[in-house]
């Protein structure tokens, strides 16, 4: 690994933000502490890329470091289960990091890190047996990184999109790509650390009308 202050989640964790409450150096600690405490993941993620089928959570800092700076392929949660299974077999996925909930739509010999109970523990489902990965013990783990690291140009993603033919494609995104483009809009939007933002996707419009009076 050519750059490891360069890898997303480490930068993220230097940044020493929050995400829902949660410190982002405990999130991406947990990851770590992850591979450190499960032989089968590693064994599971070895030469092999790691999906990540999650709602818009802080687990995806977690699921990103447990990734260990390799490529994740990050999963729509509102694609079709053929779609996930395509996926699945196309990038090469050793293991999902997903929710109980989500997890239906998983081929059921494919390993799956469920997250529900982040950040204390983790639960590891492989050849029909849940082993219960106990993260805590990240507490306390400091994460030092220069926030101003140039990214590495190792892939830190991929996601697949639609192609003219019809075949969906993996569109490949580095560490420097997505952290480029982070920083890029920080500035462009002169952000401060106490600045909220609303994005609104397509796949939440519905559920903001539920909430929402409409005008």
């Amino acid at each position: 690994m050519s750059d490891p202050l360069g890898l997303l989640p480490i930068a993220i964790a230097a940044g020493h933000g929050r995400v829902d409450g949660f410190e982002a150096q405990q999130l991406v600690a947990a990851g770590l502490t992850l591979l450190q405490r499960s032989a089968p993941l590693v064994r599971a993620l070895h030469r092999r890329r790691a999906g990540i089928l999650l709602p818009t959570s802080p687990a995806f800092f977690t699921a990103l470091a447990a990734s260990e700076g390799r490529s994740a392929v990050l999963i729509n949660p509102l694609s079709a289960k053929p779609e996930i299974e395509y996926q699945i077999a196309d990038a090469d996925i050793g293991a999902v990091f997903t929710t109980a909930e989500l997890a239906r739509l998983i081929p059921p010999f494919v390993p799956r890190v469920i997250l529900d109970d982040l950040p204390r523990t983790a639960q590891l489902v492989s050849d029909g047996v849940t082993r219960r990965i106990d993260v805590g013990s990240h507490h306390g783990l400091a994460l030092e990184g220069d926030v101003g690291a140039q990214g590495s140009s190792e892939d830190a993603a991929i996601v697949y999109t639609s192609a003219m033919s019809g075949v969906p494609l993996g569109a490949r995104l580095t560490h420097s790509n997505l952290l480029s483009n982070a920083r890029a809009t920080i500035e462009a939007g002169a952000m401060t650390s106490d600045d909220r933002a609303l994005a609104v996707l397509p796949g939440v419009i519905e559920k903001l009308r539920a909430v929402l009076p409409v005008a």
